[in-house]
């Protein structure tokens, strides 16, 4: 004899997810790369769409104690918008395919960003190791920052061979 219902469910649960996007942190680095490939497995398993996402910033300001002037460039959005473009033809090379993911540029620091991008997404995806920081560290600021305050699960992507 079988017993079926509340039972089954119980000793047998099946996956949920939340319907949200798949999103994913781009810097046109070799790991971010990695990441928009997985992130684009993950989305097609779950059935849901990809947001592939790059930050901007301007650089710092300098100046001496009472001035300083901020270094602003109007071009640094479009700079990113390519970035992300390029990372996403390097990805997936089929056009069909290209076409099925939203592109977005903003403004911010990478992890802030991206864990506001989070919130009601089904994963979030992010490389290892980006541009910049300290080669030697197993994961780069923003990858750290976002697995403490994200607000979907986080799949960190390892860095790919050299």
């Amino acid at each position: 004899m079988r017993l079926t219902g509340a039972h089954d469910e119980a000793m047998n649960p099946q996956p949920t997810f939340a319907p949200g996007p798949v999103v994913v942190g781009v810097d046109g680095s070799a790991n971010s790369i990695e990441a928009l490939k997985m992130a684009m497995n993950e989305a097609q398993w779950r059935s849901v769409p990809v947001k592939a996402i790059i930050s901007w910033q301007y650089p710092s300001s300098y100046g001496i104690e009472g001035m300083s002037f901020a270094m602003t460039d109007p071009g640094l959005e479009d700079e990113a918008r390519a970035v992300l473009a390029n990372a996403v033809a390097r990805a997936c090379p089929n056009d069909a395919d290209r076409s099925t993911i939203e592109q977005v540029a903003t403004f911010g620091a990478p992890s802030k960003v991206l864990i506001d991008a989070s919130d009601g997404a089904s994963l979030l995806v992010v490389g290892a190791r980006g541009h910049g920081g300290f080669m030697g560290l197993l994961m780069g600021s923003s990858s750290t920052q976002v697995v403490h305050h994200a607000h979907c699960p986080v799949l960190i992507v390892p860095q790919p061979d050299r």
